[in-house]
Formats: C-alpha cells, sequence, structure tokens
C-alpha cells in the first residue's frame, strides 16, 4: 500500500503490488463503459453540497472496484470514497477495501486527509484480516527545493529508533493502536 498510487483522478490505477492489471478508475473518461453509477443521496457538509453516488462494476470478473464515492457539487472533486476489490481481483486478498478522505489546502487544492487499508484473506481454514491507516497533514503547495536536494535514498530507519519506549511512540502516534 505504501508503493501504490491510488490516485483516482488518473484514468488506470497501476497497483503493481496487488494486482498486475491496471484497473480502470470510476472516475476515467472510459468510466462509463466499466461502471454502472446509482444516485444515494445528496447531503451538506461544511456548507459544502455533497453528492453520494454507488459505483457498481458493469461485468463481474474484470479487476473493477465498487463502492461509494462522495463528489462535491460545483467543483466535482472527490470528499471521500470507499471502494473494494472483491476475491480474484488481487494477488494476495480475498478482499481489499480502500477509504480515503479529502480535505481543502490553501482554498483551492483537495488533498488526502486520511487513507484507511482493509484488506482480508483465508489460508486454509484461517481468516486474517488487517487494517493499514495513514494520516496525511502539513501539506506544502508548490515547495521550492535548493539544487541537489534529492538523492537516491528512499527511506531512512534511524539507529535509536527501535530503542524507543511506548511513551515517545504514544506522544508522536496521531492515533493510539488497537489492542489487538
Amino acid at each position: 500500500t505504501t508503493d501504490a498510487d491510488f490516485n483516482f483522478y488518473n484514468n488506470l490505477l497501476n497497483i503493481d503490488g496487488l494486482t498486475e492489471t491496471p484497473i480502470v478508475s470510476p472516475l476515467s473518461r472510459t468510466g462509463i463503459l466499466s461502471y454502472r453509477f446509482k444516485f444515494i443521496e445528496s447531503y451538506t457538509e461544511d456548507g459544502l453540497l455533497i453528492h453520494s453516488v454507488k459505483v457498481i462494476p458493469r461485468a463481474m470478473g474484470n479487476v473493477l472496484f465498487e463502492g461509494t464515492i462522495d463528489i462535491i457539487e460545483g467543483s466535482w472533486n472527490i470528499k471521500r470514497l470507499s471502494l473494494s476489490l472483491e476475491k480474484g481481483s488481487t494477488n494476495l486478498f480475498d478482499k481489499f477495501t480502500i477509504e480515503q478522505e479529502y480535505k481543502l489546502v490553501e482554498d483551492s487544492f483537495w488533498v488526502f486527509s486520511k487513507q484507511l487499508f482493509l484488506y482480508e484473506t483465508k489460508v486454509g481454514k484461517n481468516m486474517f484480516y488487517g487494517k493499514t491507516k495513514a494520516g496525511y497533514s502539513e501539506w506544502k503547495i508548490n515547495p521550492t527545493f535548493k539544487k541537489r536536494y534529492f538523492s537516491n535514498e528512499i527511506g531512512v530507519v534511524v539507529d535509536d529508533a527501535f530503542e524507543k519506549d511506548s511513551t515517545f511512540w504514544d506522544k508522536i502516534r496521531p492515533e493510539p493502536l488497537t489492542e489487538e
């Protein structure tokens, strides 16, 4: 999930770790050929009129999403979505769900505020469930970087990361771990 780009504004989602087949986004230019849409309701949130729409795959057996997308009237941006891939659609999971929430930044950019991944799979007689939450904050739109700011470094784990006690992690973790 960390390597994937779940950008539903793209026509196709290439999510190699999840499925080898590119997935047609419900919002793609050709989405109407792959999906049926059903109006659910309209509601107001933070002074915005939002339309909730059911997304239904047109053909079973294709790698397509099913769920709901909430769209903001006028700007037609995503406010939130909950879309699932069913058994046979992914390499690893019997069911995979992504939930996203967006927020307005600097009065003109809608960006992720939250992403939640729910996944389940059965191995033998055992059912396994997983949940990954990601929160996004402190967005910087159009930042400038000095020359040679970036290197080929992908990620860093500092040496003392494994030595930190629970009070350190409780302070910086925006959401506490569950008992499980």
